[in-house]
């Protein structure tokens, strides 16, 4: 991403990338995450919400 746009109450501002958004979001009150901090991948969060089970011989 080039850059970020935030539409704030008192004005329009435009960040160069993520963490200096996210440093103004936490002093403003809000509740982010660190963008540079590494979550679990897609493959986790899907086994997290669903069971799968492997059906036939698989040929």
């Amino acid at each position: 991403m080039d850059t970020l746009r935030v539409h704030w109450d008192d004005g329009i501002k435009v960040y160069n990338c993520a963490q200096d958004a996210a440093r103004v979001m936490r002093q403003r009150g809000w509740q982010v995450s660190d963008p540079g901090e590494e979550g679990p991948g897609l493959l986790q969060r899907l086994e997290a919400t669903q069971k799968w089970t492997r059906v036939g011989d698989g040929r």
